[in-house]
Parts: C-alpha cells; sequence; structure tokens
C-alpha cells in the first residue's frame, strides 16, 4: 500500500503464521531471504528478521525485529539467496552480505556482516533463489551457487555442494 507494506510469515515465538504492517513509504523493491525481508525505498535500504549470518548487513549478527537501515548508498536492486544478500548498486557493482560460500569478495570470513564489495562489475541484474545466484551481463551471465539441477548451466557433476561460477553467453 502507499502507507507501507504488508509482511506474512511464521513467527518462531509463538508457532503462527500473521500479517505484519511495516510503516514505510515510497517502496521501490522488496526481497525475501529465509526468514529476513530487504526493503528499498526512496529514503534507503532496510532489513528486518533473521540475520544470524549477518545477510541484513548491519554489522552483527542478531535478529531484528524491526525495519533498521542498512549503510549502503546508491541502491538500484537487491536479491536474497537463503542467507546471503546481494545488492546491486546502480553502478553496476554487486555487495554481498551474510553467507559467504560463493567467495565472491576477497572477504576470507564466512559470515560477512556489512555489505561488501564482490568482484564482480558492470552487473545489470541480480536474481536469487534458495541456492543459486545468477548476475546478468550485457550479452551473459554469472552463476553462482548449488547446480545439483543444472540451473546454472553446462554443469557435468552431480555433486550439491559443488559451487560453480562461470561466465555464460546468452
Amino acid at each position: 500500500t502507499a502507507e507501507g507494506v504488508h509482511l506474512i510469515g511464521y513467527h518462531k515465538q509463538d508457532g503462527q503464521y500473521r500479517e505484519e504492517f511495516i510503516p514505510i513509504t515510497n517502496v521501490l523493491d522488496v526481497s525475501c531471504g529465509t526468514g529476513y525481508t530487504l526493503i528499498l525505498s526512496i529514503s534507503g535500504l532496510y532489513g528486518i528478521g533473521n540475520n544470524s549470518y549477518g545477510q541484513l548487513g548491519i554489522g552483527i549478527k542478531s535478529d531484528y525485529e524491526s525495519l533498521t537501515l542498512i549503510p549502503i548508498d546508491n541502491v538500484k536492486h537487491m536479491s536474497c539467496q537463503y542467507l546471503t544478500s546481494f545488492i546491486l548498486l546502480t553502478d553496476g557493482t554487486v555487495y554481498q552480505c551474510g553467507e559467504n560460500k560463493q567467495k565472491l569478495t576477497t572477504s576470507k570470513d564466512y559470515y560477512i556482516t556489512l555489505p561488501t564489495k564482490t568482484l564482480l562489475t558492470d552487473v545489470i541484474n541480480v536474481v536469487s533463489s534458495h541456492e543459486h545466484t545468477i548476475f546478468l551481463k550485457d550479452g551473459s551471465y554469472h552463476g553462482v551457487g548449488s547446480d545439483y539441477h543444472h540451473q546454472i548451466g553446462k554443469h557435468t557433476s552431480k555433486d550439491r555442494d559443488v559451487l560453480r561460477s562461470n561466465l555464460y553467453q546468452v
């Protein structure tokens, strides 16, 4: 609505599903991960919910029950993959926070609690599912994550834990 965002989710305190209203206006984009939500508005990027891997990008690993501003500017789009958040900036760079299985940053930490610049540039869009993420570039894409069902493409192994990072021409 014009006054905010309605979220429906499972509340671990009472084991019930319920709707919650988040009073934020001028919403441009929303992305949902496992137990958490990122909301982009004209006034900035916000996160709420599960933050056990630092995926909200606020510098610590603890859950947030209220909307929290994420310290990053010039956000174009964001996409949540399980416990990892990818944030696309207007200049085509991508930042990451949360689980660092893909090793797309120079960070050796398993948990990235603040938005950290990845090695990806000139990205047009980023789309995630539960186990993989696709970064769209001009005429090609970069896929990371599980390729168990060949969802990233051109993969011959059935090893679910193998991470692939390949650039494919479309």
